[in-house]
């Protein structure tokens, strides 16, 4: 078997990642010296505090043994007043994730796992005050970690304003990232709301490609991260009606050229949700709309955003990029999707294999002018369900199809089976194929 020109490795929770030899190795961030970490080129002196992370160990082992201990209603019960609801909530999972990953079937396997612990915390203080923090801790090991240099560094790089994640332990075929994704606090008064901290800032309206998502952009491959990342930011919020609102964010950054700032609209019209957006993300001003609603049977989404470049001497072009779809439920469960997205600064990489290892925004969610996606899902029984998707780009001939399958084993244990194959031209040529399965315990 002849060796590749790559060494391909996944992480669970960014599956479509790889590490090139030669002379794009050196686009992937340097290992960090100790105590210090990387956002973009930039080094951060970001101590790895011990303290935080026993900490974070102590309060996972706290709860994990007061559920244990204590009958959910009764451990509620203990933070509430009167008949009034729990003042403080615990939740979270557990998950196992094993990833088998090949070139070609006859080829070499890698196998990687991930198991990763969740703990959701909310108080609510009073009516108007809620405090959240929620942590997740991963431990991977496999033979990505054990054989590919820089895979742990890579894997726990970030581009967050406050940096919230640490190293617990890191030996040569395993190590324990612990990183909080969420911490926020959140104060309501009369149709006012006003949220400082890592959040979600969620203003998709399209089920697949988000480009008026500026702040929180996610990849739709990336399926074991159902919260998806939160961002360093202020939200004030005016509800001007049920369905009505006006927002304005901002989120933090050192420099003024990497700070986001905007503003949304949100109202509803003739049986359809609507939002306008204008604002600047980073180097770009950004002007966009998106909407929600029916066409008889069928629902249509859409997203469409402008990127200007306000800085004389960038040399990037403005960006529209649209997307739309349908989708459509019959009675038996059965549900179709289809979706498309434009591009208008879409363009086929020289090495295409990077727009699978570069961040994602809003402005680069596709690297072809089209994209193309159909899926479908049907509830076998009710404790299964399935589904399926391909994605098209005919610039590159390049495809994508996936499958997926959720098992319901007690009511709250759950087994999903799926896999990701890439083919064609461009930036799929190579990215392999993904096999998963995965074990979840929710509390």
């Amino acid at each position: 078997m002849g060796q590749s020109k790559f060494d391909v490795f996944t992480s669970p929770c960014f599956p479509l990642r790889r590490v090139i030899k030669g002379d794009v190795a050196k686009k992937i961030p340097p290992i960090c010296p100790p105590g210090g970490t990387y956002r973009g080129d930039k080094k951060l002196v970001t101590r790895s505090d011990r303290c935080l992370s026993f900490l974070i160990l102590n309060i996972i082992i706290v709860v994990l043994v007061s559920n244990s201990l204590f009958p959910q209603d009764n451990f509620n019960d203990a933070f509430s007043f009167d008949d009034e609801p729990s003042v403080f909530e615990v939740g979270g999972y557990l998950k196992y994730l094993q990833t088998l990953q090949f070139q070609e079937f006859e080829e070499r396997w890698l196998t990687d796992n991930l198991l990763h612990h969740r703990l959701n915390l909310k108080w609510y203080a009073n009516d108007q005050l809620t405090a959240v923090v929620e942590l997740r801790n991963r431990l991977f090991y496999g033979e990505s970690v054990s054989s590919i240099p820089g895979y742990e560094d890579f894997i726990s790089r970030n581009n967050d304003y406050l940096d919230l994640s640490t190293t617990v332990v890191s030996k040569s075929s395993f190590f324990l990232l612990s990183s909080i994704d969420r911490a926020y606090l959140d104060f309501t008064r009369g149709n006012w709301e006003m949220r400082i901290g890592r959040q979600r800032v969620n203003w998709a309206k399209s089920l697949v490609w988000n480009p008026n998502d500026i702040f929180n952009a996610y990849s739709f491959f990336d399926f074991d991260y159902e919260e998806r990342p939160g961002v360093d930011a202020v939200l004030l919020r005016y509800n001007t009606g049920l369905v009505s609102s006006i927002e304005l964010v901002y989120a933090a950054e050192e420099e003024w050229d990497d700070m986001s700032l905007a503003g949304l609209w949100r109202f509803n019209q003739a049986r359809y949700d609507l939002q306008l957006m204008a604002g600047k993300m980073r180097q770009d001003l950004v002007l966009g709309a998106g909407w929600s609603g029916p066409v008889k049977d069928l629902t249509f989404r859409g997203e469409a955003s402008w990127f200007s470049p306000y800085q004389d001497e960038d040399q990037r072009s403005d960006a529209l990029l649209l997307t739309g779809g349908f989708a459509y439920s019959f009675p038996n469960t059965l549900a179709l999707q289809v979706e498309g997205i434009y591009n208008s600064d879409g363009e086929i990489p020289s090495n295409a294999l990077l727009v699978l290892t570069e961040p994602l925004d809003a402005r680069s969610l596709t690297f072809s002018e089209l994209s193309f996606l159909a899926s479908t899902s049907y509830q076998i029984s009710p404790l299964i369900t399935s589904g399926a998707s391909l994605i098209l780009n005919p610039d590159d001939e390049s495809w994508y199809w996936g499958f997926n399958s959720g098992i319901s084993l007690s009511d709250n244990i759950e087994l999903l089976l799926t896999g990701q194959f890439f083919g064609g031209g461009g930036a799929f040529e190579q990215a392999g194929n993904f096999l998963f399965w995965r074990l979840k315990w929710s509390y």
